[in-house]
């Protein structure tokens, strides 16, 4: 609380169009402040949840593609 008290007492010197001022980036940050967003589990277990029905290997899968894109086979 220290520095809201600070600025608060900072505000008693700015002229009356400096304050309006303030006033406007106040209101934008209050309107622009992020959400925390609701993290649901860890992101490699959202992967492998994806993956879990894929038959085969996916890194087998990758390195032949890869081989296709070099014209190496």
């Amino acid at each position: 609380m220290k520095l809201k008290e600070q600025t608060i007492k900072e505000l008693e010197y700015l002229e009356p169009s400096e304050i309006i001022k303030v006033y406007d980036m106040v209101i934008a940050l209050k309107s622009v402040q992020i959400k925390p967003v609701k993290k649901s589990g860890l992101p490699y277990m959202k992967a492998r949840k994806a993956l879990e029905n894929i038959k085969g290997s996916l890194g087998n899968d990758i390195a032949l593609l890869r081989e296709d894109r070099n014209g190496t086979i």
